[in-house]
C-alpha cells in the first residue's frame, strides 16, 4: 500500500553493464614481479577518494602508479582512464523501458550513484533523468551504503523514505536504505 513519488537507481550494473575487468587487467599489466608490492597495492589503493571528490583523476592514476611502484605519466594515466571506459558496457534496456513507464505513471526518476567522475558521459540513462535528479558521491562526498548519501537525495527531491524506490545491484546498498526506510 505505498504510495512511490520517486525510483532512485544505481547506474553501474543497474543502467548499464559495468566491469572493472579491464582495470584489473590494466593493472596487472603494470604490476611489478614482486608479490609483496602487489599485495601491498591491492590492500591500500582505493578509487574510494575519487568517487567521493576529494582527488583528481590525475592524482588517482599518480596513486595508483606510486602503488605499483611506477613512475607516473601521462600516457599511464590515458591508459587508466581508457581501461575505466571499456568497462562501461551494454545498456540495460529493461531498466530504460521501466523508467519511461514509471515516469507516464508520475514516478521521478532520480540518479544515486557513487560515481567516477570520468565517466559520467558514458552510458545513454541522461535522456531519462534531468541534470538536478542525478546526485554523484562527488558532488555530496558520500558512498553509499553511507546513510547520508540516502538521505541527501531524499532531501534534496523532497520525498519522505517510505515513499521512494531503490534499485541498486548491491545488496549492501539496498540494504541500508531499506534500514532508512526507503523500499529496497
Amino acid at each position: 500500500g505505498r504510495k512511490i513519488a520517486c525510483c532512485i537507481w544505481d547506474i553501474g550494473g543497474v543502467l548499464y553493464d559495468f566491469s572493472l575487468a579491464p582495470f584489473e587487467e590494466f593493472a596487472a599489466a603494470h604490476r611489478p614481479r614482486d608479490p609483496s608490492v602487489v599485495a601491498d597495492a591491492e590492500n591500500r589503493f582505493s578509487l574510494g577518494p575519487y568517487m567521493r571528490g576529494s582527488m583528481t583523476f590525475a592524482d588517482v592514476a599518480k596513486s595508483l602508479a606510486e602503488h605499483l611502484h611506477l613512475a607516473y605519466s601521462s600516457e599511464f594515466e590515458r591508459g587508466l582512464e581508457s581501461a575505466l571506459r571499456r568497462g562501461v558496457q551494454t545498456s540495460r534496456t529493461a531498466c530504460r523501458t521501466m523508467m519511461a513507464e514509471l515516469r507516464a505513471a508520475g514516478v521521478r526518476n532520480v540518479i544515486l550513484s557513487n560515481a567516477l567522475p570520468i565517466l559520467l558521459d558514458t552510458g545513454d540513462y541522461q535522456d531519462e533523468v534531468t541534470r538536478e535528479d542525478r546526485f554523484y558521491s562527488f558532488d555530496s562526498g558520500h558512498l553509499k551504503p553511507e546513510p547520508e548519501a540516502y538521505l541527501h537525495v531524499l532531501e534534496r527531491v523532497g520525498v519522505a523514505p517510505e515513499h521512494a524506490l531503490f534499485i541498486d545491484g548491491k545488496s549492501r546498498n539496498v540494504e541500508a536504505a531499506e534500514a532508512l526506510g526507503i523500499c529496497g
